[in-house]
Formats: structure tokens, sequence, C-alpha cells
């Protein structure tokens, strides 16, 4: 009898509770991070008004990792349940996490030698990262083994593409991303940029549009790329109102795409702040 998948991300993919549910098997690790000096933990169905609403005030956030130590007793809960584990991680060009990961698999196999822990850096981010992971769902639900997931995801996250865009260059300027001028000259000119992923994972000026409803209107047209029928992720920070016009016109260009919305969560809700849209997918299936 073959072992068992057991497939593992972090609260950085940004997945709603309902997707995780009715997943079933999918564990999603908290992810660390103190606003205003208080220490908090990101999980799955967080509800984010609060957040949002402090990091309008004025509020800073800041995010750790994932310690060696929350991996370890993960990984060797699966392994002793007889489970083969794939863990899809946050971008290690984004985080630490990964490489904690990394530790934390020497250290299970060095105690379990028969241990089966497989990592796989998705070198994507929120909705992106997550559109990776329900891919790997899909495939074990059809009984694909732990190493056949792992093996192709090293080829699928290239394949996974997820563009963004932000309704304010501020919280760029805050991480050193883009400096004072630029900011507000941004802020002046009306600029909204437009967001992606370099081949290593990092986030990347895509272009910039004037406006908001044009900056929305350019992720609709992102979107269009998907394959047919494709399961299409919409990410969305504290911004309704926005998510459900990009929804609208997307439907209007490619009415036979499934639309998954998720609330990014303080992961990477830290670094972009509220207004942040993204469309996530991958071309890369079975």
């Amino acid at each position: 009898m073959s072992a068992r998948c057991a497939i593992v991300t972090d609260a950085a993919a940004d997945l709603t509770s309902a997707y995780v549910e009715k997943a079933g098997g999918l564990q999603v690790l908290g992810f660390p991070y103190v606003i205003d000096g208080k220490s908090c933990l990101a999980c799955v169905g967080d509800t984010m008004s609060g957040f949002y609403g402090a990091m309008r005030s004025g509020a800073v956030s800041v995010t750790s990792s994932i310690s060696p130590g929350a991996y370890v007793d993960c990984f060797t809960e699966h392994v002793r349940n007889g489970d083969e584990v794939v863990y899809f991680g946050l971008a290690a060009a984004l985080s630490g996490s990964f490489s904690s990961a990394g530790l934390a698999k020497e250290m299970v196999c060095a105690e379990q030698p028969d241990a089966r822990v497989h990592l796989v850096d998705t070198r994507r981010a929120s909705v992106a990262q997550g559109a990776l992971v329900a891919e790997a769902v899909r495939m074990r639900d059809e009984g694909a083994s732990a190493a056949d997931i792992a093996s192709w995801a090293l080829g699928a996250r290239d394949a996974t593409i997820g563009h963004f865009t932000l309704d304010t260059l501020e919280h760029l300027r805050r991480g050193g991303r883009i400096s004072d001028v630029a900011a507000a000259a941004g802020s002046m000119l009306d600029i909204r940029p437009m967001l992606t992923f370099t081949a290593v994972g990092e986030l990347t000026l895509n272009g910039v549009v004037r406006g908001r409803k044009r900056s929305i209107k350019a992720l609709a047209d992102n979107a269009s790329g998907a394959p047919q029928d494709a399961l299409l992720f919409v990410g969305y920070a504290d911004c309704e109102d926005d998510v459900c016009l990009l929804e609208e016109m997307i439907a209007s260009k490619r009415a036979d795409l499934r639309m998954e919305r998720c609330e990014i969560g303080p992961v990477i809700g830290t670094h972009v702040g509220p207004g942040m849209l993204a469309v996530a997918y991958t071309e890369s299936g079975k």
C-alpha cells in the first residue's frame, strides 16, 4: 500500500478557510508577524478588516519567518502517521522561512531516515502560491504520489502566472523598494504599478498605468490569458468594491473561467498595504 500524500503550505498562500476545508487534508502553517509591537500569527480564516484598518491609521506591521521548530513538529507528525510530505513554501527570495523548512527537513530525516519530505520553493506568493497548491491538491486527489507532485511542481512553478496592482506606492516606499521622490511623484500623477514575479520569485515592476480603474482593467486583461476552464485565483486587500468590479470585467471577457476569491492576509498585506488586487493561475496541469 502506497503512503498517503500530505500537502502542506503556509498562510502566505492566502487560501480561504472554505477552500482549505474543501481540499481535505491540506495543512496551512501559521505565519508570524508583529503589528504595533504585538506578536500575532497569520492563519487561515483570519478576519482582515481590523488589520487593514490599523494600517490605514498608520500602524506598522513586520513579518517574521516560520521557525524551524514549527516545521519539525509538522513534518514529524505526518511522518509518524505514515505520510509522505510535499511542502509548498513562500518564495525563498521573499522570506527566510524556506531555509527554516530545509533545516527542519534535515533534522527530521536524521531522526527518521525513512522519512520522505519534499520541499518546493514555489517562487511565488499570495494567490499565485495558492494556485500552485490548488493544482497539487487536484493531482493528489487523482492519485499522484508525493514524489510525482514534487517533481511536477518544479516545472509548474515557472508556469504559474501572477499579476498584482496596488492602490498606493506608499507601502513600497516604506519597505525601501522605491524612493520618497518616486512615491510622491506617483501619488501626484495617480500612477498605479503593475507587478509580477521574476524567475527566482522576486516581485518586479511589469508596467504602470494611470488611475485605479485602468489598473483593474489591466488585471482583467492579464487574467484573459488563463487556459480554457482554468481555476483563477483573485486576491484583494480590503477593497471589496474593486474586487467585484475586477471579477465582472474578467467574466465579461472569459465566462469559462472559475474564480476563487481570496482575501490577502497579513503576510503579504504587510508589504503592499490595503488596496492590493491580484490574479493568478497555473498553465501547467498534470
